[in-house]
């Protein structure tokens, strides 16, 4: 098996993220927001990560943005995104195949949280961190 990309891994972890119904999934962060939505970036690639020969593990940061029109509705989103299982669980839609239908060996999503608020154009939204591990 080919070592995936960088690119290749980022599109397999969006495509597992656009199971989830009614995330807006992201290849590029736009100049402005659509909530909900996640984008995917790679934070770290260490290129021998297995007995120093090869066997590269990514490091990628989801981050999933939902609107603040409503404190209780937002913190139920992000609750849902947050959770171990269900329909909007992240970690279950990345999970659900951990091969990212055979573009990778195995990927694990580590942890989640890190809630913000972030403005933009004067507008107030909430935002989660997902940190996953990808072995390609």
């Amino acid at each position: 098996m080919a070592v995936a990309t960088v690119s290749q891994v980022s599109k397999a972890l969006r495509d597992a993220l656009g199971n989830i119904d009614g995330l807006r999934v992201i290849e590029f962060i736009p100049d402005s927001l659509n909530p909900p939505m996640a984008t995917v970036g790679v934070d770290n690639v260490i290129f021998h990560g297995a007995f120093g020969a090869g066997n590269p593990l990514y490091q990628f940061t989801v981050s999933v943005v939902v609107a603040r029109a409503s404190d209780r509705i937002a913190q139920q989103r992000l609750d849902d995104f947050l959770s171990w299982d269900g329909v909007g669980s992240v970690r279950a839609a990345i999970e659900k195949d951990p091969t990212l239908c055979g573009t990778v060996q195995t990927c694990q999503v580590i942890s989640g949280g890190n809630v913000t608020s972030i403005n933009v154009q004067e507008v107030i939204y909430l935002s989660v961190e997902f940190n996953v591990e990808v072995y390609a």
